[in-house]
């Protein structure tokens, strides 16, 4: 799909990868700031974005940490936030003040996201992650 939007150009595939990376972690961000109202939301996205990486294990599991990196990327400038430091980047302000403004346990987000991290690389089952690490999110949220 993408060399057939890309036209044969590499530079287009890149940007094209970009876009579509940067149009998958605003839905990602958009969710997390959303919990614990959009945790079915949140599952159904990132099973998504997993199953369009592909069939293969390895292109699976690098979205999948590419995933919990823009989720620990909020998850940090909440935390900034909830502190009264300003100056989160790359376009996390909103999502940042959202989180920041319930008393949800960022702290204990970023703690299950890390440890999520390290599933990934021990080859945990994804579907199963996703699903515990999207609950776990949700509860600490409430």
């Amino acid at each position: 799909e993408i060399a057939g939007r890309a036209r044969g150009s590499l530079a287009r595939a890149q940007q094209v990868i970009e876009a579509d990376w940067a149009e998958s972690r605003t839905k990602i961000l958009e969710m997390l700031a959303s919990l614990p109202g959009s945790r079915w939301d949140l599952v159904a996205e990132v099973s998504s974005q997993l199953d369009a990486a592909g069939k293969e294990t390895p292109a699976r599991r690098e979205q999948m940490r590419r995933i919990l990196e823009w989720s620990l990327e909020l998850l940090h400038a909440a935390l900034h936030a909830q502190v009264g430091f300003v100056g989160a980047s790359g376009g996390l302000e909103p999502f940042a003040a959202q989180l920041a403004e319930r008393a949800g346990d960022v702290e204990a987000s970023i703690e299950r996201t890390v440890d999520a991290q390290r599933q990934v690389d021990a080859n945990a089952i994804l579907a199963g992650l996703v699903d515990a690490w999207v609950d776990d999110l949700a509860q600490f949220q409430k």
